[in-house]
């Protein structure tokens, strides 16, 4: 995982005092000196301390083998100081040794960065949206770029349920679409069988999710969205994409299934 790190020689004592107070693994401390030496010899929490300020980057690697066992857990923290950025890895399921390793991590205050919020956000958003709608918008997920992502979201979706309306839906946008294919009598049957009325809402909500991200101050809130909330938003896209997905054309009497939009009306 990547990291923010703010560098602190308090930080790098408690971890190494950490190390020297009988933990069950065992570790190995690379300094790599701002003149090109480089060192992994045993130190002292207190000389670490005082040589902190000579270094570019310090290495922690530990090990642990469970009793008897062929099991080996390895993991290691990479600090790079001028960058103020860190890495880490851990190998093994152990959750004793997992834990001890997240101490060491909090020891040292480290903040997971943007780019690995980024990255993880982009495989869990992966796992739960619309092949294809991730398919069309996951590049733009992967940049981070959620206020792209999510406009693209709402065209896709938009384009969506004008396809399902078929040719009445020609000429109309946002919460006009979702009125004339949900809006009882609709064109569109939806699959909310847990409801009463389901036209009317399916309505409701797929006119309300356009009135929130289709007007003025949605555009120019989704400018400067976060993560979270794009990523949030994106799966309401994904629930309203769903419904217009698995909707049927509705065999109502007196529905609009076989209207023509009339852009004069």
């Amino acid at each position: 995982m990547q990291f923010d790190y703010v560098p602190s020689s308090r930080g790098i004592s408690a971890l190494a005092l950490n190390f020297a107070g009988g933990c069950r693994y065992r570790f190995k401390i690379t300094r790599f000196y701002r003149d090109g030496k480089r060192k992994n010899s045993s130190i002292s929490p207190e000389k670490l301390a005082v040589e902190f300020p000579l270094l570019q980057q310090i290495d922690f690697d530990f090990y642990y083998r469970p009793g008897n066992s062929e099991i080996r857990m390895w993991a290691y923290i990479e600090l790079k100081i001028d960058e103020k950025t860190a890495r880490t890895q851990c190998h093994g399921d152990f959750k004793s040794f997992n834990h001890e390793f997240n101490i060491c991590v909090k020891l040292l205050d480290l903040k997971i960065s943007h780019q690995q919020r980024i990255e993880d956000l982009h495989e869990k958003i992966k796992g739960v949206l619309s092949p294809r709608l991730f398919s069309h918008i996951g590049p733009l997920i992967k940049e981070g770029n959620y206020s792209a992502a999510l406009s693209a979201a709402v065209v896709f979706v938009e384009d969506a349920l004008r396809v399902r309306i078929g040719a009445a839906g020609n000429g109309l946008t946002g919460s006009d679409l979702a009125l004339y294919g949900y809006k009882n009598p609709g064109i569109l049957v939806p699959p909310l069988a847990h409801v009463t009325n389901a036209q009317d809402n399916a309505f409701i909500l797929i006119k309300g999710w356009f009135g929130l991200v289709r007007n003025l101050h949605g555009h120019q809130a989704l400018s400067s969205i976060s993560l979270d909330e794009g990523f949030d938003q994106l799966l309401g896209a994904n629930y309203v994409l769903w419904i217009i997905e698995n909707s049927k054309r509705s065999a109502q009497p007196g529905s609009r299934a076989n209207d023509r939009y009339d852009p004069g009306k």
